[in-house]
């Protein structure tokens, strides 16, 4: 694995914890997930149902596409951003929105 495609991985996973696989039970609903499998890096999503041991069902929010994340798999990795962490950022960028459409934030050129 190349310096660069390691920088982009840091980067992708950015917000988001390790998981043990022993803890992989403890994923709620809405829960975002990143994951790799044979060391390649997957989007991810949010947590639709958690079938532990088996696997988790993952949905992508913006098309609605669901699939499953195999808990099997020997080469699993899975990072986490916990429901209440995204919450709190989707609140944070409404805040700041909302300052700019009232002009006391300026975008800067």
């Amino acid at each position: 694995m190349s310096t660069t495609d390691k920088e982009t991985i840091k980067k992708k996973l950015e917000g988001y914890s390790p998981v043990r696989p022993s803890d992989l039970c403890s994923l709620k609903p809405g829960d975002r997930v990143r994951y790799m499998v044979n060391n390649e890096l997957r989007g991810g999503g949010a947590v639709k149902a958690n079938r532990w041991p088996d696997y988790i069902v993952l949905l992508n929010v913006m098309n609605k596409a669901s699939w499953c994340m195999q808990l099997k798999e020997p080469t699993l990795k899975v990072w986490c951003k916990p429901l209440e962490r995204v919450a709190k950022e989707k609140e944070d960028a409404a805040r700041v929105y909302a300052l700019y459409k009232e002009g006391k934030l300026v975008k800067k050129k």
